[in-house]
Parts: structure tokens; C-alpha cells; sequence
């Protein structure tokens, strides 16, 4: 179920990763990486307050947990910088390097095209089947159609 709800994560579907993440803290409420859905959710809905909150509520549960849901919780808790935001991604890819969900957010916040591509690469070789990274991959490969120089 965990592997669902993350599948849900990367394709922004929402509700369905919090639903998914809902059942899994029912099953084991021990689990910190349980909540990463309804994170996201909080997060994509501007909801930093209830984020917050949640992410307080949890801190206990990270002493069970492995250091990469550690690292990889922590790139939840809102950031002032897009610098703070790459170095928590930075910091999670040091011990999950090609989980794909991190390096396609870490590459969303990258600023160089050819840094994200080769970022992105890297999730790809793990998760060759990934719709979400291809689709990353295409929007910084292919020419804009801005960029093409045509008329009217």
C-alpha cells in the first residue's frame, strides 16, 4: 500500500495518496513515513499551519524510523529559501539517492535545465517506467514552442 500511495504522490493525486497514507496509519500507527501522503496533500493545498501541526504531532515516531524517512520527512517542513529547500533534498538523496519522487521535486527546484535532465535521469534508471519523470524529462528537452521562431 505504501508503494500505491507514493505512485499517487508522484501523480499528484492527492486525495488518493492521503487516503492511501489515511489506511496506513490505521494498519501501523507507529509508521512516521505513513503520513508522507497526507503531507504532500497539506502542502499542495497551501495548508502550512495543519503541516506543521502534523509534522510536530509525528516527531516522535521518527525515532523508529531509518534515517532516509527521517532525511526524507524532514524535505516537508517549510522551508524561506529555495537554498534551505535543495539542501533538505540534498541531504534525503544522500540516503535514498535514486528514489524517484525525491529527485523529481528536487529537480522542480533546481534552476539549471541541465542539472534537472541529469537529475532526473537518475530517478529514470530506477524507475525506468515512470510517468512522471519522462514527462519531466520532455518538458526540459523539447523546445518550447516560444522557442521554435515561428510566425503567424
Amino acid at each position: 500500500m505504501y508503494n500505491k500511495m507514493r505512485y499517487a504522490m508522484f501523480n499528484f493525486r492527492n486525495n488518493e495518496a492521503k487516503s492511501y497514507s489515511d489506511s496506513l496509519i490505521a494498519m501501523d500507527s507507529s509508521l512516521a513515513v505513513a503520513h508522507v501522503g497526507n503531507m504532500q496533500y497539506l502542502y499542495l493545498n497551501g495548508e502550512r499551519d495543519k503541516l506543521i501541526n502534523l509534522i510536530n504531532d509525528i516527531s516522535y515516531k521518527l525515532d523508529n524510523a531509518s534515517i532516509a524517512e527521517k532525511y526524507y520527512i524532514k524535505t516537508f517542513i517549510p522551508s524561506n529559501s529555495r537554498q534551505e529547500i535543495l539542501n533538505k533534498y540534498k541531504d534525503a538523496l544522500i540516503y535514498a539517492s535514486n528514489d524517484p519522487l525525491l529527485r523529481a521535486w528536487y529537480a522542480y527546484y533546481l534552476t539549471d535545465n541541465d542539472e534537472k535532465i541529469e537529475n532526473v535521469k537518475i530517478g529514470l534508471k530506477r524507475f525506468p517506467e515512470s510517468s512522471g519523470l519522462n514527462n519531466i524529462c520532455l518538458l526540459y528537452t523539447s523546445p518550447s514552442p516560444r522557442d521554435r521562431g515561428w510566425s503567424r
